[in-house]
């Protein structure tokens, strides 16, 4: 399985094929979208927000995405 890695100034995220759960664990609860579920986490490095799009399958991550928001 390819997993897709994340990076957010030195931590590494690695998200696909993780649960629901253990993705809480890292991220905290997130956002209920419409066919995904949105984190978001204050930078205080730069400011503003990381923000994670995260497609869930059976409880499963099956695609991650990261952006990022001004304040």
């Amino acid at each position: 399985m390819r997993h897709k890695l994340m990076w957010s100034f030195h931590r590494q995220y690695q998200l696909e094929g993780m649960t629901r759960e253990e993705v809480e664990k890292l991220l905290g609860k997130g956002d209920d979208l419409q066919g995904s579920v949105e984190y978001k986490l204050a930078d205080d490095w730069i400011g503003g927000w990381r923000v994670y799009h995260i497609d869930y399958k059976q409880d499963r991550v099956i695609r991650a995405k990261e952006s990022w928001q001004d304040w």
